[in-house]
C-alpha cells in the first residue's frame, strides 16, 4: 500500500512539473516569430526632378535600353538625395535581369559603389531594396577593408565557422563556386571558396539535402571587391544571395524580401 502511495505521489509530482512548464517556461521560450522586414524604398521623384537619359557617365556605352537604364538613374538620385549623399558622377557598371528583378551596380567617380535591386514592374511599383551601398570613406554601418563601409537593406549571416573549419555541413554536398581554371572556373578563389562556405551555411540553415549546386557565371558580378551578387542553381532551384567575403556573411534574396510581403 505505501509503495503504491509513492508511485501516485511521483506521478502528481510529474504531472504538476509538466503542467507547470506548458503554464510558465515553455510559453517563454517558444520563439517569437520576427515582423517581416520593409526593405523596398520607393521613388518620391517628381518628374521635374528626375535625371535625364544621359544622367551615367558611360551613358549608352553598355548597349542597355535608353529606358532601363533611365530607371536605374532614377534609383541612383532618389536614393542619394534620400541619404544625402550629394551631388557625384555615377557610371552604370552593369545591370543584368534576374528572378523578374533588374540587378544594377553603379560606381561612382569617387569609389562609392551601390548594389539596387530594381523591381522588374517598375511602371507600376516604382521601387528598388538597396543591397549594399558601399562609401570610400567608411561613413557607414557595416566596416570592410581598406577604409571602406557599406550599409545594407538586407539581412547578414553569417558563414565564418564554416569558413574557419569549425564546423561542417550536415549534408555532403557538392558545390561549384567557380573558382579556379579547372572546369570552367572563372572566379578568384577568394570568391570561389566564401561562396561555397555560403552556401553551406545556409543550406544547413534551411535543411535543403539537394546535393549539387553550381554557381551561375553568366549572371555573378563581383565588381566592388568586396561583396559579390551570386546565383546557385540545382535542377530547377535557385538561391541567390550577396557574399561579404570581408565579414564572411551572406544576405539571401528569398520570397520574403523580393515579393511584396514587406510592403
Amino acid at each position: 500500500m505505501k509503495r503504491e502511495i509513492k508511485v501516485l505521489t511521483r506521478i502528481g509530482i510529474f504531472l504538476l512539473l509538466c503542467n507547470t512548464c506548458i503554464s510558465a517556461e515553455c510559453r517563454v521560450i517558444e520563439p517569437e516569430i520576427p515582423a517581416i522586414k520593409n526593405v523596398w524604398e520607393y521613388c518620391d521623384l517628381s518628374i521635374s526632378e528626375g535625371p535625364d537619359y544621359l544622367f551615367f557617365e558611360n551613358a549608352g556605352e553598355g548597349g542597355y535600353h535608353i529606358t532601363l537604364e533611365n530607371l536605374a538613374a532614377y534609383a541612383v538620385v532618389d536614393y542619394a538625395k534620400k541619404v544625402g549623399i550629394g551631388e557625384e558622377d555615377w557610371s552604370l557598371e552593369r545591370i543584368i535581369y534576374r528572378d523578374n528583378h533588374y540587378h544594377a551596380f553603379v560606381k561612382s567617380k569617387s569609389g562609392n559603389h551601390i548594389y539596387f535591386l530594381i523591381d522588374g514592374n517598375w511602371d507600376a511599383n516604382e521601387r528598388y531594396i538597396v543591397m549594399a551601398d558601399i562609401r570610400k570613406d567608411g561613413n557607414a554601418e557595416i566596416e570592410l577593408r581598406n577604409g571602406y563601409a557599406y550599409n545594407s537593406g538586407l539581412t547578414w549571416r553569417s558563414y565564418k565557422e564554416y569558413y574557419d573549419g569549425i564546423r561542417k555541413p550536415e549534408t555532403d554536398y557538392k558545390i561549384d563556386g567557380g573558382s579556379g581554371m579547372s572546369g570552367g572556373g572563372m572566379f578568384d578563389s577568394m570568391y570561389g571558396y566564401s561562396s561555397t562556405y555560403a552556401m553551406y551555411a545556409y543550406l544547413d540553415s534551411v535543411g535543403e539535402k539537394s546535393c549539387q549546386w553550381e554557381i551561375d557565371r553568366n549572371s555573378a558580378y563581383m565588381g566592388s571587391g568586396f561583396i559579390a551578387d551570386v546565383s546557385f542553381m540545382s535542377g530547377s532551384k535557385r538561391v541567390s544571395m550577396l557574399i561579404d567575403v570581408s565579414n564572411a556573411a551572406y544576405a539571401v534574396l528569398d520570397e520574403s524580401i523580393t515579393s511584396d510581403a514587406g510592403r
